[in-house]
């Protein structure tokens, strides 16, 4: 429909094309692909759409400074996003990815733009939290941080990754299929303690979630588990996967994993499950060589049970998508 992201300044100084651009190509002396910021201020590129539900609500708010992205529950109630479940606010990218264009690749005969072959292009997604006062899931302002529906953002969730569709949505992405829509990476405030003085490896859990399967995993601290803080320690969620077209058997379709790790230290481990979703169960992208995929965020509770208020901080939303050469000629099945 022509839509496409503003153009960015990658790390060398030089503009990126369209909604990518080329990285590492000509005249850049970067060795590395740049990634792909979405503007998480610009209202204008993105679609937001909640369910609503029995004591659901919309109470979610969203705003921003021009540097804090902010996502602020409220009200207590059951916003909550699980397999086959979409009770939650998604902030949708409202341009669909087109990895040949952003990759500077000429589209292969039979292969539309929107069209992902899983040995042709591996594709991350990274949410960088604000860190002051805590980073990640926060106490709502407007309660006292140990109140028992806040406790330190206890049960605040956000989610990252794509959400897919079977046709074009023409810049307005609708709510996607809570079986088949969405495949995203997921993190949570596990514990309701002061993460501040605390430095448990389960005080948050990182890890996957898509429309029929979860898993998530402790094991690592994050940036204000310290005084002073560390650089080193977990600041940003990311997901990232390998998927394609519709296969001969249900078994070699897709592969996804979901969790988060530091920006600052190349060395720090990633914190997810210790296998990510494949196979038949990763119905999200069955077929998804035809599927418009769109990079998305989710906010919601972990736990639909519980009261949860909550506060979402991000500073910055970007994507990488790293084409791999072929081992022959390129052909469409």
């Amino acid at each position: 429909m022509g839509l496409a992201y503003p153009k960015f300044v990658d790390s060398t100084g030089a503009a990126t094309g369209g909604s990518g651009g080329s990285g590492s190509g000509s005249g850049s002396s970067n060795p590395y692909r740049d990634w792909t910021e979405i503007d998480i201020h610009d209202s204008s590129l993105w679609q937001r759409t909640d369910e609503i539900g029995i004591g659901v609500g919309s109470s979610g708010t969203i705003s921003t400074d021009g540097t804090t992205f902010i996502y602020n529950m409220e009200a207590s109630g059951k916003k909550h996003i699980q397999p086959g479940i979409t009770r939650g606010t998604f902030y949708i990218a409202k341009a669909h990815l087109k990895p040949y264009e952003e990759c500077g690749l000429a589209e292969p005969t039979g292969v539309g733009a929107n069209a992902y072959y899983p040995e042709q292009f591996s594709i991350k997604v990274e949410v960088l939290f604000d860190d002051i006062p805590i980073t990640g899931p926060v106490s709502n302002p407007a309660l006292p941080i140990e109140s028992s529906v806040s406790r330190y953002g206890v049960n605040g969730q956000v989610l990252a990754g794509f959400v897919s569709y079977a046709s074009d949505q023409g810049g307005t992405p609708g709510q996607p299929s809570v079986t088949d829509g969405f495949c995203m990476a997921r993190m949570y405030k596990n514990r309701s303690g002061d993460p501040e003085a605390s430095t448990q490896t389960d005080m948050y859990k990182s890890g996957y979630m898509t429309g029929n399967a979860q898993a998530s995993s402790g094991g690592a601290t994050w940036k204000c588990q310290f005084s002073p803080r560390r650089d080193a320690d977990h600041n940003a969620l990311i997901f990232q996967g390998g998927f394609g077209a519709v296969s001969r058997t249900s078994l070699d379709r897709v592969w996804v994993n979901g969790g988060s790790y530091s920006t600052t230290n190349p060395r720090a481990r990633f914190l997810g499950p210790g296998t990510g979703l494949s196979g038949g169960s990763s119905n999200e992208f069955t077929g998804a060589d035809d599927r418009y995929i769109h990079i998305a965020l989710g906010f919601c509770a972990f736990d639909s049970l519980n009261g949860n208020v909550f506060q979402i901080r991000i500073k910055r939303v970007r994507y990488l998508i790293q084409p791999i050469a072929n081992r022959e000629d390129f052909t469409a099945e």
